[in-house]
């Protein structure tokens, strides 16, 4: 669930980043953000006001008890039950009790409805829409008075012990325990680190953490060349706590979400 500072801080800051004008609307990366700050707190798994789930976007499109699938008409906005509900003039207006979409807003959705509204996400039906907004990336840089140093949340070492890996803040630092030093930092991780595993033979480290309230994420490295092999989501919230099996094929994951999920190592499907 996003927090009441999420939230307001979505609110204020969309939309969103700026796209060329003649480039199609981007759900992802658009048209996404709007839904999980307006709309998504009350169409959910858990409280899906009025029939209506938007936890994912397969699960949009089946409408609710007011409109089924009409819920969005590909091509025609005028057409479109979401389109309908968000202007001013609505009867109930969405979203309700709220401030209402801005007309650039709505004009921004109805041109991604024109347009065909088309899912560029990862999968429409797995996908949390929450998981496809970041919004940190919606906050204005502001430059530190202070140094800091991020603490270290997992630790590692390869099975020779010739390389230790400390996991701290969104980055894996590669450390060789007999000179002392870092000799490689794995960057790029989509949130916190809490959990890092690394496969008997020395030459895989699989890293899982994610965000609060969003998403859990998975990453796998090549140690060798120090490359990222593939990284995978899943999980209504951060991962907590990861386990390689034995003979290094599956990879089971503990979240907050108090779920457990069973990953194959090699392509991220979920078993």
């Amino acid at each position: 669930m996003l927090t009441l500072t999420t939230h307001v801080l979505l609110t204020v800051l969309l939309p969103l980043a700026p796209r060329a004008a003649d480039e199609p609307v981007s759900f992802q990366h658009q048209v996404a953000p709007m839904l999980v700050a307006h709309c998504v707190g009350c169409h959910n798994d858990q409280k899906a006001e009025s029939g209506l789930n938007m936890a994912t976007f397969a699960r949009m499109l089946k409408g609710g008890d007011v409109v089924g699938e009409g819920i969005i008409e590909s091509g025609k906005p005028e057409e479109s039950h979401l389109i309908a509900v968000l202007r001013p003039d609505a009867e109930p207006r969405m979203p309700l009790k709220q401030e209402p979409l801005s007309d650039t807003q709505i004009a921004l959705l109805e041109r991604w409805v024109a347009e065909g509204a088309k899912f560029d996400g990862p999968s429409a039906e797995e996908t949390p829409l929450r998981a496809l907004v970041d919004p940190l990336t919606l906050l204005p840089r502001v430059a530190a008075s202070a140094g800091a140093v991020e603490p270290v949340t997992a630790l590692v070492y390869t099975p020779d012990g010739s390389k230790l890996l400390a996991a701290r803040g969104l980055d894996v630092l590669v450390i060789d325990p007999a000179e002392k030093k870092t000799v490689a930092t794995l960057s790029g991780h989509p949130g916190p680190i809490a959990a890092l595993q690394v496969t008997g033979d020395g030459s895989t480290l699989v890293v899982a953490g994610g965000r609060a309230g969003q998403f859990g994420a998975v990453a796998v490295w090549d140690l060798k060349s120090n490359e990222k092999l593939r990284e995978f989501r899943g999980h209504a919230d951060t991962i907590l706590s990861a386990s390689l099996s034995s003979d290094d094929q599956t990879l089971a994951t503990s979240s907050y979400d108090r779920l457990i999920k069973i990953w194959n190592v090699h392509d991220g499907s979920e078993l």
